[in-house]
């Protein structure tokens, strides 16, 4: 006979349940916005999973364009991988909080800080450089505690990561792409067409 889980957090549920379209968020991205069934889900944890590559564009373009319709996000670097002159025109950098973070336990500590001051609706947790090592550290109980503050906060965290089902909750996303060498010398614009996104159990 299994033991029965301890009730959980308000707004966290097993497995995958998709937010109302009232609860969404529309980023203005048209792509993104269709991948995420209408934009990313208000008060929760999102988990991107990029199996081949491709995290960086989303993170620039969500910091690129999320300023202008005046949502300020924060983005938690969590191996000081994030490279702005190659995400942004120069000296056109858009305005946001870069978190430059060491190790995966500085990155959770850094989210943790940032969902309960509540001063940031989209909290950007990129976790794809860090090692397995470090994620598989990470207690089920770390990311029950991270849904808790979001929720609370009416916060988004957005996780970037490089493993399928590393959050135990939450909406979650696969995300694959396909580029070529030459495909790094297009218009940004026109690399959205090389992604396929499909929701996960």
């Amino acid at each position: 006979m299994g033991m029965a889980l301890p009730p959980l957090p308000p707004g966290v549920h097993i497995g995958s349940q998709l937010a109302p379209p009232s609860l969404r968020w529309p980023t203005g991205i048209a792509p993104i916005d269709r991948f995420l069934r209408g934009g990313i889900p208000r008060g929760t944890l999102v988990e991107l999973f990029f199996p081949q590559g491709g995290s960086s564009l989303w993170i620039a373009q969500l910091l690129w364009v999320l300023p202008q319709k005046g949502i300020l996000p924060a983005l938690v670097d969590g191996s000081f991988s994030f490279d702005p002159p190659s995400a942004f025109p120069p000296e056109h950098y858009p305005p946001f909080l870069w978190v430059q973070c060491q190790s995966l336990h500085q990155a959770l500590q850094a989210a943790q800080e940032l969902l309960h001051g509540g001063d940031f609706p989209l909290v950007l947790l990129d976790v794809v450089g860090n090692s397995l090592k470090e994620l598989y550290r990470v207690s089920l109980s770390q990311w029950f505690s991270l849904a808790g503050k979001a929720r609370k906060g009416s916060s988004t965290l957005l996780v970037f990561s490089p493993l399928p089902h590393l959050l135990p909750h939450g909406e979650r996303y696969c995300i694959e792409a396909s580029f070529s060498w030459e495909d790094l010398l297009k218009p940004r614009e026109e690399l959205w067409e090389r992604f396929f996104c499909q929701e996960t159990p």
